[in-house]
Order: C-alpha cells, then sequence, then structure tokens
C-alpha cells in the first residue's frame, strides 16, 4: 500500500529487533543474506557516528548474475537492498521527512569486477592531478566526448562551476543549453589527465564499470 507522503508514520522491518546490539545485528544480517542468496560473495563494511549506524554490503559474486553487466548488477542489488530494508526501523514526518533511521543500508558492486568494462581505457600520461584539474577548470571550459561512456547532456558539455568534488555542466549545443547538472566526480584511479584530456572512471560521467575520456577544450 502506498503511504501518504503528508502523514506521519513509522516502518519496522519484519526483522527488526527493538534494542539489539549491532553486533548481534550485523551476525543475523550476514546469516540471513546467505540463507537467502546461497553461493552468493559479499563483504559487510559498518560505520557511522553517534546518532546513526550505517552496512554497506559489497557483492562480490552473484550465483546467477554476471556482476560487471550493469543491468544484472542492478537487479542483484535491488534484491538485496530489499532484504536489508527488512531488518531496519525507520519514522517520517512530513515536515522534515525521514528521521530517527536505526540502521543505513546500501549495497555496491565491488569496483574489481568492472576490470574488464575498463580494458580499453586510454593510460594517459598524468600531467595533472585531479586537486590541480579542479584549480585550473574554469565556467565556459568544454568537455568533448572522446571514447567511453558519452555524458547524458550529450557529447559537449560545458563547465558551469566546479568544486574540490563536483562538476556543474550543462550541453554545450543548443539555444539554451539545457538544464545544468551537478556531477561527482573523483580523484585517484578514477582521474587521469595529460594536461589536453581527462579521463573519468567509475565515477561522474562514466557509468559504474565504464569510463569517459573527453578532450579538454579551455575557454578563451
Amino acid at each position: 500500500m502506498k503511504t501518504d507522503i503528508h502523514t506521519a508514520h513509522e516502518f519496522r522491518g519484519d526483522l527488526y529487533r527493538e534494542g539489539e546490539e549491532r553486533a548481534d545485528l550485523l551476525k543475523r544480517i550476514k546469516a540471513h543474506l546467505a540463507e537467502t542468496f546461497p553461493g552468493m560473495k559479499a563483504a559487510m563494511r559498518c560505520g557511522g557516528d553517534w546518532y546513526h549506524s550505517s552496512l554497506t554490503v559489497s557483492i562480490l559474486g552473484y550465483p546467477t548474475a554476471d556482476l560487471s553487466v550493469r543491468e544484472e548488477g542492478s537487479a542483484a542489488r535491488r534484491l538485496i537492498d530489499a532484504e536489508l530494508k527488512r531488518f531496519t526501523r525507520h519514522d517520517w514526518e512530513p515536515h522534515h521527512g525521514l528521521r530517527n533511521v536505526s540502521l543505513y543500508t546500501s549495497t555496491q558492486i565491488d569496483p574489481s569486477l568492472h576490470a574488464a568494462a575498463l580494458r580499453d581505457a586510454p593510460s594517459l600520461q598524468p600531467r595533472l592531478s585531479f586537486a590541480e584539474f579542479t584549480r585550473q577548470a574554469r565556467p565556459g571550459d568544454v568537455l568533448e566526448h572522446i571514447a567511453g561512456v558519452v555524458p547524458h547532456q550529450g557529447a559537449r558539455v560545458e563547465i558551469v562551476a566546479i568544486s574540490s568534488r563536483r562538476l556543474t555542466t550543462r550541453a554545450a549545443d543548443g539555444a539554451d543549453n539545457g538544464d545544468a547538472r551537478r556531477t561527482p566526480i573523483q580523484g585517484g584511479a578514477c582521474f587521469q589527465s595529460d594536461g589536453e584530456t581527462v579521463c573519468f572512471r567509475h565515477s561522474g560521467f562514466a557509468s559504474v564499470g565504464g569510463y569517459s575520456h573527453m578532450r579538454w577544450l579551455r575557454a578563451a
């Protein structure tokens, strides 16, 4: 039954236990996933702070899905997400949204499974670090697709704003240039630049398991 977003309510998963110690909860979740998805291989990472706990399940193998295929991996994640929600409780209040969440849960496909999708990714001469790129890129610069995943906004995107973790871009072609879009980007192994082109891997413009190689056209 669909919940009215204007009405306060409480959700309690059928496997939730009030006052359960986190260590005991994690043991129950691990055992439940092993029983529900026999043959699945996964790693569990716990986190959180004083106010809430979090659990991330990194899927390493799934018996009936090729996790390097995006659609199959997404389907497996949805099934596991549904099982994790059975262990949680949260309150919903129309003026404040979710609150008093017992456990934040999420799933991901282990990045090592996407190696095949990156086999053709370019290996650029690392002349610019990610931090240097974010300092040098300016509004008006254009990123033009060369290979890999084409950005959602098209083969040419214009940088509107840039921060240490996000690019705000819009389609570079078209009368009104379209709506601006904030795109998360990461450094380290996820980014390379030779000063003339940039390559985003596993984040930002690239789909999970892919890459976007783009020519960097600086504004005059």
